[in-house]
């Protein structure tokens, strides 16, 4: 259980999991799930939305606008290390993952600034 303080009123009780980072307090939504393998795989995010996104195997991940596709020369997303990104406002947003040496999942939760 955690315990949500909102400005000028009493501490809401919830069972939601809190996550604090630089720009206040998310709670987690929707998850996309992408398989990766040794071909590039993604998952559609929503416009104008933060994610964090955690991988069970080291992999590289390409944001696109179209269908996109990743290489082991994107970025770099280290196993079991979460991260914290923020789609744009174009529709069609990609999150695209490849593995490094070993096939595994891509978790991107959706995170609100709200409890619903």
């Amino acid at each position: 259980m955690s315990t949500l303080y909102m400005p000028s009123q009493q501490p809401i009780e919830t069972s939601l999991p809190i996550l604090s980072t630089g720009w206040g307090s998310l709670v987690p939504g929707s998850t996309v799930v992408i398989n990766f393998t040794d071909s590039s795989a993604n998952g559609l995010l929503a416009a104008n939305s933060t994610y964090r996104i955690i991988a069970t195997e080291n992999c590289h991940i390409e944001l696109g606008i179209t269908s996109d596709t990743a290489t082991t020369s994107d970025a770099y997303l280290a196993a079991g290390v979460p991260e914290v990104i923020t789609t744009g406002a174009a529709t069609n947003i990609y999150l695209c993952a490849i593995r490094s040496t070993t096939s595994g999942y891509l978790y991107a939760t959706k995170l609100s600034s709200s409890v619903a």
